[in-house]
């Protein structure tokens, strides 16, 4: 049944109480359909039999009488009590029909279903011969004659076919009564087994019952280890701070709530023992650490004050620098111009040697030109001179025409040789420019990577700066931290204290439990020791039982 032990004290209620209002319902059930059962049978009793057996009784004595009145209107002679008595028969043979209503109208055994179509038959007959006789005495009351046919009918015909009926309607009762009875056993049976089976049921309930009981009252009592009202002062006590509180449990109980509330009681005495260590060791590395802290704050400030001074000197260096970077800036542009003017000038000097060297072959066509008129004019003066007085004019032109030339080519030479000399100096001035060029663009290039090496130089320093600041900061910030240590031991120890007023308000077990828990914390030193003790396996708790003083009532204990 660990099972059951294992179910929550809810669970294990609710099942109980399930089983007994099952127990109830099937009760209840079986109560209700034996119920049933034997209302059904004295409703069929009463349907099928009772009734029927009064009407076939009522039945039996209308056809009595009717017969006894059909003697009895034989024998008048008075045919006023004739039609009395002929009034009387019709009656008593509407209320034989009436009464046998009930009889035809329920279930019928075979036997009796017989019996019923036998008189139904024979009834006619006997009314039949009934009339034929009273016809007969009516219409002739004072002799003996019409009497004795009337008799004679009767004997012969009614007699017969009454006695039919009469038999038949005895069956009918008989078969009635015998059913009746039949019923009335079986109803008898049916309230003896449902007796029975009621009686069955409530005592399996009522063992079920107990059982339940039982066994529910010791699942939770092995659970609780003892009676709850014991469970409460043990629990009260703890919780009251005392902790060396003993607690009795059964030899073999391993699982209760009480075994567990003395493994806590035991452990938490142990580990109170090792917090109270702890919180004077904590106490005194606190002042230690107060201590530190302030001696790292004073060292923390003088190292600021180191580096503000080194923060000033890199920012004069970083001044210089920029300076440097800017100065090297200018003169990288004005090189970058001087380059770029020595180029131009180069393509000038080109330009211009190339124009004097088309001036020389513009001057030397000239000086073919003068030549040439130099030539026509000799040539115009012979003509001139051939032509006489008439050629005077045209000598004088040509005359002049010749001057002009001699003078054209004199200059042209002169021009000529201008222009070859600064064809000549331009090209030396060329190939100066052109020697100066690599020089210029080299300069350029070393200017630019002078700059370059000033502004990484500038990013360098701008960096040394930034990271100056922030030693400056963390170390500002180590200082404040220092101080906040210093502040945040005082309190760690101040707290310590507390720990310890704290602890007094428990009472812990004997002295050798607690140096048990401070060795074990000696041994773990810190968080290790205290996850060591906190692993370790539980004490006995029967061997602990004489470590302890006083206790709660023991009277409460139940063993179970």
């Amino acid at each position: 049944m660990n099972w059951f032990h294992n179910l929550q004290v809810r669970t294990k209620l609710l099942l109980s109480f399930g089983v007994l209002l099952a127990l109830l319902l099937t009760m209840g059930i079986v109560g209700y359909q034996a119920s049933a059962r034997v209302n059904a049978g004295l409703e069929d009793l009463f349907t099928n039999q009772f009734s029927p057996l009064i009407g076939i009784s009522n039945a039996r004595v209308a056809a009595m009488t009717h017969n006894r009145a059909l003697y009895r209107y034989l024998a008048e002679t008075d045919k006023a009590k004739m039609d009395d008595a002929a009034a009387h028969m019709d009656q008593y043979d509407k209320e034989l029909f009436q009464q046998m209503k009930l009889e035809l109208g329920s279930t019928m055994e075979p036997e009796e279903a017989d019996a019923n179509r036998r008189w139904q038959t024979q009834w006619p007959i006997y009314l039949s011969a009934s009339k034929e006789a009273m016809k007969l005495a009516y219409e002739d009351p004072g002799t003996g004659e019409g009497r004795k046919r009337a008799m004679e009918i009767v004997r012969s015909k009614a007699r017969p076919a009454f006695d039919i009926v009469e038999q038949s309607l005895t069956l009918v009762k008989e078969v009635n009564e015998r059913v009746a009875e039949k019923t009335h056993t079986l109803g008898q049976e049916t309230y003896a087994s449902t007796t029975r089976v009621v009686i069955t049921l409530s005592i399996i309930s009522l063992l079920i019952c107990g059982a339940l009981s039982l066994l529910v009252t010791r699942s939770i009592l092995r659970q609780l280890g003892g009676d709850p009202s014991y469970a409460m002062q043990v629990v009260a006590r703890v919780a009251d701070g005392d902790l060396s509180v003993p607690i009795k449990l059964n030899g073999n109980d391993s699982s209760s709530l009480l075994y567990s509330i003395k493994g806590m009681a035991h452990r938490l005495s142990d580990t109170l023992a090792e917090v109270s260590s702890m919180s004077e060791s904590i106490g005194a590395a606190s002042e230690q650490v107060s201590s530190t802290a302030s001696s790292l704050a004073q060292t923390a400030s003088e190292l600021a004050s180191s580096v503000e001074e080194t923060s000033a000197s890199v920012e004069e260096m970083a001044s210089t620098v920029t300076q440097n970077a800017d100065n090297a800036r200018v003169t990288e542009g004005i090189a970058s111009k001087s380059a770029d003017s020595a180029t131009e000038s180069g393509k000038a000097v080109g330009d211009m040697v190339h124009a004097m060297k088309e001036i020389a072959s513009r001057i030397t066509v000239i000086n073919d030109i003068a030549n040439k008129t130099d030539l026509l004019a000799i040539n115009a003066a012979i003509e001139a001179a051939r032509a006489g007085e008439h050629g005077k004019g045209f000598a004088t032109v040509a005359v002049e025409v010749r001057k002009l030339a001699e003078r054209s080519q004199v200059a042209a030479k002169e021009i000529g040789d201008l222009a070859g000399r600064s064809v000549s100096v331009a090209e030396r001035a060329g190939v100066l420019l052109q020697e100066m060029l690599p020089g210029i663009d080299q300069t350029a290039t070393l200017v630019q990577e002078i700059s370059a090496a000033s502004r990484e130089q500038r990013t360098g320093i701008d960096q040394i700066n930034t990271a100056v600041s922030q030693i400056s900061t963390g170390m500002q910030s180590s200082a404040s931290s220092a101080e906040e240590l210093s502040s945040t031991s005082e309190e760690l120890s101040s707290a310590a204290m507390q720990l310890q007023d704290l602890m007094q308000q428990f009472k812990l077990r004997s002295s050798r439990h607690a140096r048990k828990g401070i060795s074990l914390h000696m041994s773990g030193h810190g968080a290790g020791g205290a996850r060591k003790t906190a692993s370790a396996p539980p004490h006995s708790m029967q061997a602990d039982d004489d470590d302890f003083d006083e206790g709660v009532d023991d009277d409460k204990f139940s063993k179970y």
